[in-house]
């Protein structure tokens, strides 16, 4: 899917749901990475922050005055950006972390708005899924407990459906989903690269996280610098890391991490109003696979750390 059937697919969802995406999490590499890190600024082509301010102010204008070329210019003016990096870059200037169990990394980028005490547990999140993500007993559990079926299925027409028609439901078994996983987060000469941003939506809202369908192997996402390649990118929701929560713990955070980084290979699952919804529809058997494995996560870290 390009980025911008993504972003015309993704705002008329958000609208549907009343949520409100937030500048820390736009459709490219954020400025926080980019712009804010000296390290990464020095990367750029001089005046390169400044003509992808342009340019996207232009097409932002268009589409405001209802001109819809305003959704190429502003991928042309992502794809522009991109080119400036590359995942190289990201690896070279990130936070490599690792898992000492299974020797898997990944060069870790976290919003720098997250709390000291809050980067501490998403770091150590990041570790932990690692090393069950692509273990064939979370793997198993999740197909055991999940259906391709699993709904409410929206209704034939319009951008959800859309969505879901383009989504993986389900792995045809658990070696497809491993050897797919894998190629991610062991490519050849490389590490992956995981980017997390710090975004609520609106206030009200009430979900751990969100992910952009798709986006790994999106043309538009892929920094073309030199070896093109793809990054992981989602977001979390600050709002649910208060001490208050019934969790908030590492963990607890690897099961979410695992789930959105589900949807940035393609995964999809209903559009639920809230957990409680979630949590009545999506039955156990019945579940989507993402969620399903999100679950089958945290179980398997709960057993390993009892």
């Amino acid at each position: 899917m390009t980025i911008l059937r993504a972003i015309v697919i993704y705002i008329a969802l958000c609208i549907s749901l009343g949520v409100q995406a937030e500048d820390r999490y736009p459709f490219y590499l954020p400025e926080w990475v980019w712009r804010d890190n000296p390290n990464m600024a020095a990367v750029l082509d001089p005046g390169s922050g400044e003509i992808f301010e342009g340019e996207a102010a232009r097409a932002a204008a268009k589409l405001e005055n209802h001109d819809d070329t305003g959704w190429a210019d502003l991928s042309a003016a992502v794809r522009n950006l991109h080119s400036q990096l590359s995942v190289r870059d990201l690896v070279r200037f990130g936070d490599v972390v690792t898992d000492e169990k299974t020797g898997r990394s990944v060069a870790l980028w976290l919003d720098p708005t997250f709390s000291s005490d809050m980067k501490a547990v998403l770091r150590e999140a990041v570790a932990q899924w690692l090393s069950v993500a692509i273990s064939a007993q979370v793997v198993d559990a999740a197909l055991a407990d999940s259906s391709a079926d699993a709904g409410p299925i929206p209704t034939l027409g319009g951008p959800a459906f859309q969505l879901y028609a383009r989504s993986l439901l389900k792995p045809r078994d658990a070696g497809q989903f491993i050897d797919r996983m894998s190629a991610i987060l062991m490519p050849a000469g490389s590490i992956p690269v995981l980017v997390i941003s710090s975004s609520s939506g609106d206030s009200a809202d009430v979900w751990w996280g969100g992910g952009t369908y798709d986006s790994y192997r999106a043309a538009d996402f892929q920094l073309t610098r030199t070896d093109p390649g793809g990054f992981l990118y989602i977001r979390l929701n600050p709002n649910r890391m208060l001490a208050s929560e019934p969790r908030n713990d590492a963990r607890f955070w690897a099961s979410k991490i695992a789930h959105e980084i589900l949807h940035n290979v393609g995964y999809w699952h209903p559009s639920y109003a809230n957990p409680a919804e979630r949590d009545k529809l999506a039955t156990p058997g019945k579940r989507p696979f993402i969620y399903a494995y999100e679950l089958a996560v945290l179980a398997a870290l709960d057993r390993s750390n009892n």
